[in-house]
């Protein structure tokens, strides 16, 4: 950790039902959801809400759905890395879900932050002049016509920042993470 991690605390965890909604969060939900630059989901917390809900990529649902089969099957946690980024700073988390008599434990702990110099394209923009800038869900690489960038080689590329206003994010998840993830699955 270094003192960029003001608006970044170690981590939070929450709990999700059977049926993937969450239930309850811990007190450090509300300071990460601001330190991550999302202030309209604390407090309250979207209690009874699907966590799937908030995915708007299929590829990445199913990823997610295969996690918990995993768990569920197995009766044992899983965990696996992931950037979870803000406007200032690079999150690197470790996300585990751990079986739960009725549902599951889900908790992010950051391992270590990094300034981050495109996070300015991660607030999105309100204006549809752009078609939606795709971005990976698990290591926030940027989808350019079939290859994936890094954020800041990305940005320069597309003009991003000398074009009025920023494009609209949506949600994938590139080949390398995706076969990562499906190696996580498979552990069995």
């Amino acid at each position: 950790m270094n003192d960029l991690t003001m608006d970044a605390p170690a981590g939070c965890g929450y709990d999700l039902d059977v049926d993937l909604k969450l239930i309850a969060v811990d007190d450090a939900w509300s300071a990460f959801a601001i330190g991550n630059g999302t202030p309209e989901l604390p407090p309250p917390p979207p209690l009874g809400r699907s966590v799937l809900g908030a995915i708007s990529d299929p590829t990445t649902a199913q990823v997610y759905r295969d996690l918990y089969q995993r768990v569920r099957s197995t009766g044992r946690p899983v965990t696996f890395p992931i950037r979870c980024d803000s406007p200032r700073l690079r999150r690197y988390l470790d996300i585990s879900i751990t079986p739960r008599p009725a549902g599951f434990r889900m908790r992010s702990t950051v391992r270590r932050t990094e300034p981050n110099p495109g996070g300015a394209v991660l607030q999105g923009g309100s204006s549809h002049t752009w078609p939606m800038l795709r971005v990976c869900s698990w290591c926030k690489k940027v989808d350019m016509d079939g290859g994936w960038e890094e954020l800041e080689v990305a940005v320069p590329k597309l003009y991003l920042l000398e074009a009025g206003p920023l494009p609209t994010l949506t949600h994938g998840i590139c080949e390398e993470c995706l076969e990562r993830m499906e190696a996580v699955v498979e552990c069995a």
